[in-house]
């Protein structure tokens, strides 16, 4: 018997901030009171309108549980039962997912108690809380002072392996990647994830690894709850941008971040004057703005 749909209540801020994130997902609907639909993994995702400041959001699907630990709408333990050990923690995260251009980078660093202060003196949280101005600053301090790893999977790997995978898997097994390469250098700290899948199907995803990260904390609010995840996710959005700086300089083109019109608009303006191909090395083609620009031209 399949598991009745998960049903969210989400205020006026929510909604918002999920239209914003969730747009590329965003697929054609004839319900009138259905402001979005689409699809995630295997499930389908409903969003409907706003009344009297509530919306509800519908997640019915075969990982339907998996896709509201990724959307943020299903808690695990309360932050606060996290303390830091007297060894360190090394935490994880990921950034690129919700940007049409540009790569998916997982990064993973290491913090001791005696340099928690020195993150509070520089500001570093969860990264989408700064700028990117404030992250450029703050990267080349950050990437001096913390010992991290980071791994990279360029667009042109990214189209490929998402063929065979969907990107929770290959999220799977790109931090299990860098929390090896930490945990082998600090092997008494504990680990902690930014939760993104529930902790049965992230292990389930790294079957056939030769070598797993185990005993590792997840949480879904891994940014504010664990220093070395905010850590890591200002390290890798520094990356990120970093690179994206690097593209921009090649094509001498300032090339908009996210997935909203403006992508849409620079991505068409392109494909009109150099060819669809000249996005290969730019675009993830499983997004719905790869979709809607294939059928434009």
């Amino acid at each position: 018997m399949a598991a009745s749909p998960l049903v969210f209540t989400l205020d006026e801020s929510q909604f918002n901030s999920f239209l914003s994130s969730f747009l590329p997902f965003k697929e054609d609907n004839n319900n009138p009171y259905c402001v979005f639909f689409g699809h995630y993994n295997d499930s389908s995702i409903t969003l409907y309108a706003l009344k009297k400041g509530k919306a509800k959001l519908v997640i019915a699907g075969q990982d339907q549980d998996e896709v509201a630990f990724a959307l943020g709408y299903k808690e695990t333990k309360k932050d606060s039962a996290y303390p830091m050990p007297c060894w360190g923690q090394i935490g994880s995260d990921e950034v690129g997912t919700g940007d049409f251009f540009g790569p998916v980078i997982v990064t993973s660093s290491y913090v001791k108690p005696s340099q928690i202060k020195r993150l509070k003196e520089l500001g570093v949280t969860d990264s989408k809380l700064l700028s990117d101005e404030k992250i450029l600053s703050l990267g080349p301090i950050l990437i001096q002072e913390f010992d991290y790893s980071s791994l990279t999977l360029d667009i042109p790997k990214y189209n490929e392996v998402h063929q065979q995978n969907n990107l929770n898997k290959i999220k799977a097994i790109m931090h299990n990647q860098v929390l090896l390469n930490l945990k082998r250098r600090h092997p008494k700290a504990m680990v902690c994830i930014d939760q993104f899948a529930p902790e049965k199907t992230y292990y389930s995803y790294l079957k056939g690894e030769k070598e797993i990260v185990t005993d590792i904390v997840f949480s879904t609010k891994g940014e504010l709850a664990f220093p070395s995840v905010a850590l890591a996710s200002t390290i890798a959005r520094y990356s990120f941008l970093r690179k994206m700086k690097q593209k921009e300089e090649e094509l001498g083109l300032a090339i908009p971040l996210g997935a909203g019109p403006k992508v849409d608009e620079f991505a068409l303006k392109m494909a009109k004057e150099k060819g669809i191909e000249a996005l290969d090395d730019l675009c993830k083609k499983d997004f719905k703005n790869y979709k809607k620009l294939v059928e434009l031209l």
